[in-house]
C-alpha cells in the first residue's frame, strides 16, 4: 500500500495501510518512508501479520430473514448450501447444536436461555471460543435474577433494571430517550472490532447516529474493558470480558436494527453508519 500524507503543524499525522487477500500464515512487512527525512534511524519500521482462515460461526436468532441477514454480514460470499462455515439457527435449535464445530457464537436479541444451554455456551468460551451477545427487545420482563441465574458470566456484569428492587424482582426495563443527543464514543480506539471501518473510529462522526434505547450494564466487572459507551451518563454500549481461554463481546442496543412496531420502538440508527 502506499499512502500521501500530509502532517500537522506539529510534525505527526496519522495514515492507515492495508494489505489485501493475504494467503493463510506469517506475513513480514517493512513501512518506509518515501521521502527520507534527516534521522534516518526511523525511516523504516516493521510489521508481522497473522492471517488466518475464517472461523467457523453459529448465528442464533429468533427470527430467520434476521439469521440471513447476519450470515451474509459474517459471509457476504456464503451460499445456504454451504453449510458449516456460518450456520444461522433459530433459539429453539440451540439445545441439539454442536458447540464444538463452531469458534464463534452470535446470540442476537437472546431471550432468556435455560441453565442448561447457558451452562453449554459458558463451556464453549471456556475452552477458548468466542461469544457475540447483542442485546435487544427480548430481554424485556425478565428479572435481573433470572438473568442473573441463566446468563451467569456470559455477561460482564449484572444487569440493573431501573428502580429494582433488592430481591431483583422487578422485570427489567431498556433506558430509553426521546431526544436524538445520546452517541457512541469509541474507548478503545486500538481495539480490533474497530478494524472493519473504512476510516478510524475516532474520526466516525457518531453524533449522526443517535441512541434512543439500551440496557444498562453497571457496575462493569473488574475482568470486563469498555469499548464504547455512550456520551450521556457514561453507559458502556460495547464490552469485553474473558471466561477462561475465550472472550465475550456484549452490544447493549442491536444492530442491525429489529423491525419496529412502532416509530417509538426504535432503537437506534447506528445500522445506517455500518
Amino acid at each position: 500500500d502506499r499512502q500521501v500524507v500530509d502532517l500537522a503543524a506539529n510534525g505527526t499525522a496519522s495514515t492507515k495501510l492495508t494489505a489485501s487477500n493475504l494467503p493463510v500464515g506469517t506475513h513480514h512487512f517493512t513501512i518506509r518512508l518515501d521521502q527520507p527525512d534527516p534521522l534516518l534511524l526511523d525511516n523504516e519500521r516493521y510489521a508481522t501479520v497473522v492471517a488466518r482462515e475464517q472461523q467457523p460461526t453459529l448465528i442464533v436468532t429468533s427470527d430467520a430473514a434476521m439469521g440471513e441477514l447476519l450470515r451474509l454480514i459474517v459471509d457476504p460470499f456464503s451460499e445456504p448450501q454451504n453449510a458449516g462455515l456460518v450456520d444461522d439457527i433459530r433459539y429453539v435449535q440451540l439445545s441439539q447444536a454442536e458447540m464444538a464445530r463452531y469458534k464463534v457464537v452470535c446470540l442476537y436479541d437472546p431471550p432468556s436461555l435455560s441453565k442448561m444451554v447457558a451452562k453449554r455456551i459458558e463451556e464453549h468460551v471456556r475452552q477458548g471460543g468466542g461469544l457475540l451477545n447483542i442485546l435487544g427487545p427480548s430481554l424485556a420482563g425478565v428479572t435481573p435474577a433470572q438473568l442473573q441465574d441463566t446468563f451467569g458470566e456470559l455477561l460482564p456484569t449484572k444487569v440493573a433494571a431501573n428502580g429494582a428492587d433488592g430481591a431483583g424482582n422487578k422485570p427489567l426495563e431498556p433506558i430509553s430517550r426521546t431526544a436524538r443527543s445520546a452517541f457512541v464514543i469509541p474507548v478503545a480506539l486500538t481495539h480490533p472490532v474497530f478494524a472493519e471501518l473504512s476510516v478510524a473510529a475516532d474520526q466516525v462522526p457518531w453524533n449522526l447516529f443517535p441512541v434512543f434505547k439500551s440496557w444498562p450494564l453497571s457496575p462493569i466487572s473488574e475482568n470486563a474493558s469498555v469499548l464504547m459507551k455512550l456520551n450521556e451518563g457514561e453507559l458502556p454500549i460495547l464490552t469485553s470480558h474473558a471466561v477462561g481461554g475465550g472472550r465475550v463481546l456484549t452490544l447493549t442496543t442491536p444492530i442491525p436494527e429489529p423491525e419496529a412496531e412502532s416509530p417509538g420502538e426504535q432503537w437506534n440508527e447506528l445500522w445506517i453508519a455500518s
